[in-house]
């Protein structure tokens, strides 16, 4: 398999380096056992020189125009600290360039993938109408807002949608690097890749997504958060939490929905598992008083809703 992956200024170098490490792994592994290396790969930039995130100066090693004869076109994400950063960089002319590269390679048939925030280049490619894709959980929601016919799902840390393949926040990569190697090697060599790399995948990123980050970049949100937060353990109704926040039920609905991807309940039930989560790991509490605690009277209720969101139950989580 032709692996081509695209870099411009900024991008992150593990989103790089993970990629270039399981396949050079894969075919180290297939060449002692006698088989042909499956991946030939290279790092294709729309500048003689790109500057990852950290400084470090790459070149690339084929010209951007061969990015179409690639089988597979991935694309590393870009360091970045607030959504406005994410604009930005989609509109700069290099980036531009790779954009304009995606969708040639995309239009001749080729697999596209993108880990991070290199989601948001397919977005710009228009590759995303009406595909499942993820990317790193605290851009989920602008991406939705970016693009709106495509269906984020935040929580799931890789999603493969046909010829189109996603993977979530930044060491992801390394998920969508070893299902590539799966695809194309088989799942013993993927395994094999993985335990030598001590590499493991994960179905989901949404123990790991924080609400307060997401709400931070609204000011009715971040009202409703901490009016809320202050009383896990009673109950109270979206009404009552908008009253708080200085709107109206409908206006919070909509932004919770550009904020954090959530429903007002929703919402509320992952500030609730978020509570549940510190407490189970940090106190030795009953699950009964955990529960409690974050305003449910029956500790099966608190499982259901763990499961729902973070996809694992108090018993698992404390183990």
């Amino acid at each position: 398999m032709r692996v081509a992956i695209l870099v411009a200024d900024g991008f992150t170098d593990s989103g790089l380096a993970v990629a270039l490490d399981v396949f050079r792994t894969a075919n180290a592994l297939a060449r002692r056992a006698g088989r042909a290396v499956p991946f030939q790969v290279s790092v294709l930039a729309p500048t003689k020189r790109v500057r990852a995130a950290s400084g470090l100066v790459v070149g690339p090693t084929s010209p951007l125009s061969s990015a179409s004869h690639a089988d597979l076109v991935l694309v590393p994400g870009y360091w970045v600290e607030t959504p406005e950063e994410m604009c930005g960089v989609v509109e700069r002319p290099d980036v531009k360039k790779l954009v304009r590269a995606i969708v040639a390679a995309y239009g001749r048939g080729k697999t596209v993938g993108s880990s991070c925030a290199g989601a948001f280049l397919l977005a710009e490619a228009g590759i995303l109408d009406g595909r499942a894709a993820t990317t790193t959980w605290w851009l989920a929601p602008q991406l939705q807002q970016r693009c709106p016919r495509a269906k984020v799902e935040a929580e799931s840390a890789l999603v493969v949608d046909e010829r189109l393949l996603t993977a979530g926040a930044l060491f992801a990569q390394a998920d969508l690097a070893l299902h590539i190697c799966a695809r194309v090697c088989g799942p013993t060599l993927s395994r094999h890749v993985a335990r030598l790399l001590l590499l493991n995948t994960h179905a989901s990123q949404a123990a790991f997504m924080a609400v307060q980050q997401l709400a931070a970049n609204d000011e009715t949100v971040r009202r409703a958060e901490a009016w809320a937060r202050a009383r896990l353990a009673a109950s109270f109704s979206v009404i009552d939490m908008a009253r708080a926040a200085g709107t109206s039920p409908r206006t919070l609905a909509r932004r919770l929905a550009g904020a954090v991807g959530a429903t007002p309940i929703g919402f509320v039930q992952r500030l609730r598992v978020e509570q549940a989560v510190h407490l189970l790991e940090t106190t030795s509490l009953s699950l009964d008083e955990v529960s409690s605690r974050v305003g449910y009277r029956d500790p099966n209720a608190l499982r259901r809703v763990m499961r729902k969101h973070i996809s694992t139950s108090p018993r698992e989580l404390r183990r």
